[in-house]
């Protein structure tokens, strides 16, 4: 059986991960993403609470529209 090995947890490789799901017919076990940092979402990770807040620093790229 095949296996998927993706680079990085960002959007893209979190979006392959769902259509290999999806439509490619692969098990969750045979996707593998490989990540460096301590989370998960690349440049869209996000951090905070309810109480003082939320912030994704994905969300620099707005201004670029």
């Amino acid at each position: 059986m095949a296996k998927a090995y993706l680079v990085g947890s960002g959007i893209a490789s979190l979006s392959a991960a769902a259509f290999l799901l999806r439509d490619g017919g692969f098990a969750g076990s045979d996707i593998v993403v490989l990540e460096e940092q301590g989370r998960i979402g690349g440049s869209l990770d996000a951090a905070g609470s309810p109480e003082n807040g939320y912030t994704m620093r994905g969300g620099r790229m707005s201004g670029c529209l």
